[in-house]
């Protein structure tokens, strides 16, 4: 063997360890500060920015509507199979807890209001739902990986983020930081 081969062994376990930590990451096992700010999206700990979107049936919704309230904000697409395998978890989710003044809001990335409005109603999925037409609330939240979800809380600060499909343990604990209380479902 040359002296710049690593052995058949070595590479195994450096793949291994690779694979762990991606895991790691997807199953949300490191913290959100430590896995996920280093890929992308606004820090945990930051101030969520406001914004004005519409639903798909012309009603604008601002962020700030839900002042004083913990959000669940979720980037996602109809066309994306991650972010439509989570979606009826995280309805379930919202559905169990909404009586607890937990607002998710879940926004469509540049798709036609027909596309977004039928999956909705396909789906049964009652949070409210929002286009960004023009990507513009895409590039302020420096979405890049789809599904990607901040969990905000009641001050406006960004406690959690989640760069890939959530499974519902996953939802319940994020949103545990920004609730402070129970979570149900």
């Amino acid at each position: 063997m040359s002296a710049h081969k690593h052995p058949t062994w070595k590479r195994a376990i450096a793949g291994a360890i690779w694979a762990v930590a991606g895991l790691a990451v997807a199953w949300g096992l490191l913290s959100p500060a430590s896995a996920s700010d280093n890929m992308g999206g606004l820090s945990v700990g930051a101030t969520a920015t406001d914004f004005a979107l519409k639903t798909p049936d012309g009603k604008e919704i601002k962020l700030s509507d839900f002042k004083g309230k913990p959000v669940v904000l979720n980037f996602w697409a109809t066309w994306c199979p991650a972010c439509k395998a989570e979606m009826p978890d995280m309805e379930k989710i919202y559905e169990a807890n909404k009586d607890q003044g937990v607002v998710f809001l879940a926004v469509d990335i540049g798709e036609s209001s027909l596309a977004v409005e039928s999956f909705v109603q396909k789906n049964n999925i009652t949070f409210p739902v929002v286009i960004d037409e023009n990507s513009r609330v895409t590039s302020q939240y420096q979405i890049v990986p789809l599904p990607t979800t901040y969990f905000i809380d009641a001050k406006g600060i960004i406690r959690a983020k989640a760069l890939s499909q959530m499974l519902p343990e996953q939802i319940k604990a994020n949103l545990k930081t920004i609730m402070g209380g129970e979570v149900r479902g």
